[in-house]
Formats: structure tokens, sequence, C-alpha cells
């Protein structure tokens, strides 16, 4: 478990299997996730198995929950690991519309940067933000993260940022 000031990042675990499906099959995220429709349960706890051990499988999922109430309110993810680069691809879900445009995002992706070295070996992130995502260009650029490119992904727009520790 990695500790900030309101929330806190924890592996995910078999127990968020529910949760998760719920998530990864709401449409409202599937242009941001990139997600290719319909999840059932035993996809995601396949995907839990996986997404335990970044130096493993080369990625690795957290769980974004409240202090105050422990609750699960969405997901970020490490994905892509280059040891070589020690550099990882990151993602963040912020699920639960009633703690959105809160800070809830800036501060996990600020804990994630404080401790990107000392948890996962990592000195820099990158991450890929379709060119109308414009909450997540927003966050990224606030936490540091500088662009790289405009691009082109999955026939949208995008824009690739990274962040040097």
């Amino acid at each position: 478990m990695i500790s900030g000031r309101f929330i806190y990042l924890r592996p995910v675990t078999q127990e968020d299997a529910e949760q998760i499906l719920e998530w990864e099959n709401d449409p409202e995220f599937w242009p941001i996730t990139e997600t290719p429709g319909p999840f059932v349960i035993q996809d995601i706890r396949r995907f839990i198995e996986r997404s335990s051990d970044l130096f493993g499988y080369g990625q690795i999922r957290l769980v974004i929950c409240t202090k105050r109430e422990d609750h699960k309110i969405g997901m970020l993810d490490l994905f892509n690991l280059n040891t070589t680069r020690q550099s990882a691809g990151v993602g963040i879900l912020v699920a639960e519309n009633s703690y959105r445009n809160k800070g809830i995002a800036t501060e996990a992706i600020s804990i994630l940067i404080n401790s990107m070295y000392q948890f996962f070996y990592l000195k820099s992130l990158e991450c890929l933000v379709f060119h109308d995502n414009t909450a997540s260009i927003h966050l990224f650029e606030k936490c540091g993260f500088t662009i790289v490119e405009s691009t082109v992904f999955k026939n949208k727009k995008a824009i690739r940022y990274i962040y040097n520790a």
C-alpha cells in the first residue's frame, strides 16, 4: 500500500473482481480505456492474476481507495515495463463520478511519481492520451509530464507524454 493525503493505492486482489468487472463493462469508459467490449468475470480474474507483478508480467494494477471511507474509486495501471530504460506506461481511471474533479487523479499520479523508484525501480513514466480527452491532458501536464509527440493511435489523434524523474 502506498498512501497519500486522502487516498491510498494498493495492489488489486481477487476480491476486487466484481467491482473491476463493473468498471470495465461500463461503456462510458470504453473510449478512454480501449476496452474492446464486455468482459466476463473469468476474464477479470485472469487479468488480476497477471496484473499483480510488474516484473513478472510487465504490468500491475493498483486500486485507488479513499482513506476515510476505505472506498474503491478507481484504478491506476502500470504496463509495458521496459527494464532497460526503467520505464513503464501509466493509465488511470477515477471510475466513481462523485470523486471526479476533486484532485483524486492528481493525488494518485503524484503518489506514483513520488514512489516510482522506491517501489517499482522506475525512472520514467509514459502515457498516451487521446486528443479529445481534455481531463487527462490537463492531469498529466499538471503532474509534470511533457509532450513527446502528437501521433495517431487506433485511428484517433493522440498525444504521447513522458515524465522523467
